[in-house]
């Protein structure tokens, strides 16, 4: 798919300008966003879809915003409670941050405990990374140098988030919709329940035919089932499907078109055909991790993911 990039340097993500006034903001690897984001221009203010996993990386979203739109962050909405979706929010503390009512519950009941665990861990992750770069420096490897690289770089950003980070809960909730009205367009946010997590929103805007989906989908990475409920997600994307999307805005990975929403659902269901064959075969837990990636899912990011998936599904 072609996109008209923006020229903007980003230290924490790429932004791509997918219509007039409709932006991505994807997440680069190794810096500590993790997840994607995203922004709507509504006419007089801005609407933002998610925060980063780090207050450094969405106080940077926000500066970038100011500097091609020259106007104000009204909203931000969190598409569910997961913590590279919602870390960042304090650097939008002063603007209406909108969620479902169970997705701001979930927040307040684990990322407090969750914060202060990792806080109190920050000597240790210090030593961490640093075994780390004595790994990097003698290895001569260069593929593994690269991704011992990129881990350090992200565990720095994160160690040096943690001292000031704060946990800020959405100002309102929602059950099922929520609608902005801009003096340039309108934009809607929905839940049709839970799948990825107990709660999952997205964010529609119909002018663009363009929806920032969150973890719902995510184009060409492995997609984590552990916190949600599969058979509910394949039927929030079987209705999905029906909607009129031209542009997927994934939580992970890049831009995708309507096809992505029949390529996660695929994938849940092969995970679901996978385990169910497994069961008949009388294949034990111990073996799970030697269980092979499909070939067509070989290349997706977060590998790992899979095997993880799997021994969730044989539990």
């Amino acid at each position: 798919m072609n996109f008209r990039k923006v020229v903007v340097e980003c230290q924490h993500f790429e932004i791509l300008l997918i219509a007039e006034g409709v932006y991505a903001a994807l997440a680069r690897d190794g810096t500590g966003s993790m997840a994607n984001s995203g922004f709507v221009d509504l006419g007089e203010s801005v609407l933002v879809f998610d925060s980063f996993n780090t207050q450094q990386a969405a106080a940077e979203l926000r500066e970038v915003i100011t500097s091609l739109t020259g106007k104000p962050v009204s909203h931000l909405l969190n598409s569910h409670w997961h913590g590279d979706h919602v870390r960042g929010n304090q650097a939008f503390r002063d603007v209406f941050i909108v969620a479902t009512g169970r997705t701001k519950s979930i927040m307040q009941e684990v990322h407090p405990q969750r914060i202060a665990r990792q806080r109190a861990g920050l000597d240790e992750l210090h030593d961490y990374i640093a075994k780390l770069e004595e790994q990097r420096i003698s290895t001569v490897d260069e593929s593994q140098a690269a991704q011992l690289l990129q881990q350090i770089c992200l565990l720095r950003e994160i160690e040096m988030s943690l001292p000031t980070l704060e946990l800020v809960l959405p100002s309102e909730t929602f059950e099922s919709q929520w609608y902005m009205q801009g003096t340039s367009r309108r934009v809607e946010c929905h839940t049709l329940g839970g799948g990825h997590t107990v709660s999952d929103a997205f964010l529609y805007v119909p002018d663009a035919k363009v929806c920032y989906i969150g973890d719902l989908v995510a184009v060409n990475n492995q997609m984590l089932i552990v916190d949600g409920e599969i058979q509910n997600w394949i039927g929030i994307l079987e209705q999905l499907d029906r909607w009129d999307i031209d542009y997927v805005v994934p939580g992970h990975g890049p831009i995708g078109g309507k096809e992505s929403i029949n390529q996660a659902r695929e994938y849940l269901r092969d995970l679901l055909d996978t385990c169910n064959a497994m069961k008949q075969e009388g294949f034990t837990k111990d073996k799970i991790d030697e269980v092979p990636v499909p070939d067509k899912y070989k290349t997706w990011a977060a590998r790992e993911v899979y095997s993880t998936n799997i021994r969730h599904l044989m539990n």
